[in-house]
């Protein structure tokens, strides 16, 4: 009997040292200058209005990348450079919402770019816009901006579980501008496309852009082109009728 008992404990032992080790990773800092290629161009080209903030490597049973992105979203890659998903494709475990995890103290709060301000530093009037009109979600990331048709601006990153994060962008009186959400460059009407196709000749557009949605119910988009080095965003009405240019 003894002997069987001890047999028990053995292999719990074991099972619990292997959930452990399942759980278990290291992380190593990189410098961003030293990622694929691949993986800064897929950044350029799905997340043209982000940067990319820190990057890691991930090591567990594989080396992988995980990436945070001045947004606060953060996005796993291999080690071929091919997307993975989010924080939640490499790491295991408890991981907060969005993917954010949280060894170390987390990734948020950083401050590397001059432009980011706390979520807890919002005024009262954004706060309550967002508590109002997006009930349980949460504010992930938050700075100063700048648009060409409504100039300094404070954009709000929020997000809710099971769905993508976008962007509340409100004026200096922190009043409610527009709604921005990232979509696919193919869902945009041709007739906006060609707008910018034939105003901007020579210019490749990202395949992926901003849908605004301003606060009459205005569409508008936000697209991102380049000639080489030369980088534009060309905001542009429903109706291809140009705006303005950053």
């Amino acid at each position: 009997m003894k002997k069987i008992i001890f047999a028990v404990i053995i292999c719990t032992a074991i099972l619990s040292s292997c959930s452990k080790d399942e759980n278990s990773y290291n992380e190593q800092s990189i410098d961003i200058a030293s990622l694929p290629a691949a993986i800064t161009q897929y950044v350029d080209n799905y997340y043209p209005d982000a940067s990319i903030s820190e990057a890691s490597l991930i090591t567990s049973d594989e080396t992988n990348y995980l990436l945070t992105l001045n947004t606060s979203e953060e996005l796993a890659f291999s080690k071929s450079g091919s997307y993975l998903g989010n924080s939640s494709a490499i790491l295991t475990g408890n991981h907060g919402h969005g993917g954010h995890h949280g060894h170390g103290g987390g990734h948020h709060g950083h401050g590397n770019h001059a432009n980011d301000i706390s979520v807890d530093s919002l005024s009262t009037d954004i706060l309550n816009y967002i508590s109002t009109n997006y009930s349980g979600y949460s504010s992930l990331h938050a700075e100063i901006d700048t648009m060409c048709q409504f100039g300094n601006v404070t954009e709000v990153m929020i997000g809710i579980s099971g769905s993508s994060p976008f962007k509340l962008v409100f004026d200096t009186a922190n009043v409610f501008v527009l709604r921005a959400e990232r979509i696919a460059v193919t869902t945009i009407p041709q007739t906006v496309i060609d707008a910018i196709t034939n105003t901007y000749t020579g210019f490749t557009i990202k395949p992926k852009a901003e849908k605004f949605t301003l606060a009459d119910s205005s569409i508008e988009y936000n697209i991102f082109i380049n000639q080489s080095s030369n980088r534009k965003q060309i905001t542009i009405k429903a109706d291809a009728t140009i705006v303005c240019e950053k």
